[in-house]
């Protein structure tokens, strides 16, 4: 059990690679803080599954778009287990759209849980972690990021017209 006695905080768990992550990290004996974004109830659900398989875990429900929200579930977790000691900020939105179809609220939903979330949480939990003068923080991110999308073919640009 390599995170026997450990606590890990895991975003965007309450589904898909999140929910892994989490079940995963129970399974090596660690206690895990279950986060979802929008319903307690599917946090609930995965925290209950652990545990019904003999390990350790708790849902958490938090906006992590908000500064206050990822401030409030960093102190709620220390409260409830006492230590953090690792992170996976795994939570993240992508909206397959063109350029063309992309508004400034779709931009800002985006750069808002993907970035700003994972940024100020890690920072609300950063001091404890100094204190402890330990901790792990994981980022997960997407292939989208890297390249274009296989979801929609990229849209013919014009050729550039060249002087010479």
């Amino acid at each position: 059990m390599k995170l026997k006695d450990r606590v890990a905080v895991v975003t965007g768990a309450s589904r898909g690679i999140g929910s892994c992550i989490a079940r995963r990290f129970a399974a090596e004996g660690a206690t895990v803080a279950v986060v979802a974004r929008e319903s307690q109830a599917a946090a609930d659900r995965v925290a209950q599954e652990i545990v019904s398989n003999g390990g350790m875990a708790k849902g958490f429900q938090a906006d992590l778009t908000r500064i206050h929200e990822c401030k409030r579930l960093a102190a709620e977790v220390l409260d409830t287990f006492g230590a953090v000691d690792i992170l996976v900020n795994n939570a993240g939105v992508f909206s397959a759209r063109s350029i063309e179809e992309t508004t400034e609220d779709i931009w800002d939903s985006q750069l808002n849980l993907n970035l700003k979330g994972a940024f100020f949480l890690t920072q609300a939990l950063v001091p404890h972690m100094k204190e402890k003068r330990r901790g792990k923080i994981i980022n997960v991110t997407s292939i989208a990021g890297v390249g274009d999308s296989p979801i929609r073919p990229p849209t013919a640009l014009p050729r550039a017209v060249s002087s010479r």
